[in-house]
Formats: structure tokens, sequence, C-alpha cells
């Protein structure tokens, strides 16, 4: 059995790239947390964008009514109007904060 002596460059070299395999170990581990974080943000953001559809959508249908027993009760300023079935229009202000940008339903 023969034993040959590494050259000291190759532990050098053996050594590097095992640190670089490391280091990209915790990169990896670090994007897929992010992409996880961005995933459940983009799921958050969807849910509430069809939230908002929904709610205009039902606003545009109580408009094309014209239903007569809806009034606004609370005054200028509101931008939010959630209604029952039975016609009686319930006035409140609502606002949605998406990370640094708030988004108003109408």
């Amino acid at each position: 059995m023969e034993f040959r002596q590494v050259p000291k460059e190759e532990k050098t070299m053996r050594e590097r790239i095992q640190t670089r395999i490391e280091a990209l170990r915790k990169e990896i581990e670090t994007g897929q947390a992010a992409l996880e974080k961005v995933e459940r943000q983009r799921a958050y953001l969807q849910e509430t964008t069809l939230r908002i559809a929904g709610a205009i959508q039902v606003l545009e249908e109580l408009l094309a009514e014209g239903q007569p027993g809806c009034r606004d009760e609370a005054g200028p300023g509101i931008t939010q109007t959630s209604f029952t079935r039975d016609n009686v229009c319930n006035v409140q202000q609502t606002k949605i904060s998406l990370d640094n940008t708030t988004v108003e339903a109408v």
C-alpha cells in the first residue's frame, strides 16, 4: 500500500472548496426562506384583491339596481359601504395596509 502525500496547495484548494460549499448551503437556505415569505405574501395579496374585486362587483350591482333604500348615514369622507340583502346600508371606513402601501376599498 502506497501513501501519497497531498501537496499543501491541494489541501488549501480542498479547504476553499469545502468553505464555498458551506457558504452556498447557507445561501440556499436563506433564499428558500425568503421565497416562502414571498409566497405567503403573494397568497395574502391575492386573497385581498379577490375580496376587493368582490366588493366592487357587489357595489356596482347595487348602483345598477338603483337601491332606493340605501342611504349615506355617516356623512362625507366615507370610503366603503357595506350592506345587507334587505337594502339597508351600513357605511364604514375601511383601509387595508399592504406593507408600505395603503389601499382603500371603495
